[in-house]
């Protein structure tokens, strides 16, 4: 499948939920050279029907965005910040697979990306392709062997989900949390190692609280 296929594909995955978006192939500028099928940013959801409105709020596509966290932590892997050289990567929650994808364009030996939504893990696929990189993609974390590091983007947005970090710990020795929304860290096994500000990309002009994407390791 070429670009041009896999920009048909996407446009057809995304026409039921989010009717009239454009899509195009978009190098993020500040994780060069990571390049997505994103939304495009000329987009006016202005014009969309209540209802298409109320089914968004009900299963939306967030695999059309790179968002902070995601971003944030491509960034620090493709400048070295992170080291994934030769190790073992999984990206749990991957979504449309920046943090999945900019390990595997940095030298990690293996790299898992981990989802259990079907429509994003096959964009991730599409977005694997025009990277040129190989992501072995499941829907479990168990299913990942052998893992050096994991790494998580905006997967603590609700109090809900706050369990996944007891699991973390048993799924690799090594963690990267990179997360937007979260007040404060509920589990005293991370510590915050540093705060990045950047935005989604495309730049919605979502939110500024969620413009900052702190970062955890395990201790």
């Amino acid at each position: 499948m070429n670009e041009p296929d896999v920009l048909n594909h996407f446009k057809k995955i995304l026409h039921d939920q989010l009717p009239g978006a454009g899509v195009s192939i978009q190098s993020l500028p500040r994780a060069n050279p990571l390049k997505l099928a994103l939304i495009d940013p000329a987009f006016d959801d202005s014009c969309l029907s209540q209802d298409v409105q109320n089914k968004l709020m009900d299963d939306p596509p967030y695999w059309i965005f790179c968002w902070a966290s995601g971003y944030a932590l491509a960034e620090l892997i493709l400048k070295e910040q992170i080291d994934v050289s030769n190790k073992v990567v999984v990206d749990f929650g991957a979504g449309g697979g920046a943090g999945a994808i900019a390990a595997a364009l940095a030298g990690a030996s293996k790299v898992y990306a981990c989802d259990i939504d079907p429509v994003g893990n096959e964009v991730l696929a599409l977005n694997a392709l025009i990277n040129k990189v190989s992501i072995e993609i499941v829907d479990d974390l168990a299913k990942a062997d052998g893992v050096d590091l994991l790494i998580a983007a905006d997967v603590l947005y609700e109090r809900a989900n706050y369990h996944f970090l007891d699991l973390f710990l048993t799924a690799a020795p090594d963690i990267v949390v990179a997360d937007s929304r979260l007040k404060s860290m509920p589990n005293e096994n991370y510590t915050l190692v540093e705060t990045v500000n950047t935005t989604s990309f495309p730049d919605f002009n979502e939110a500024l609280e969620f413009n900052e994407v702190k970062f955890y390791r395990n201790t």
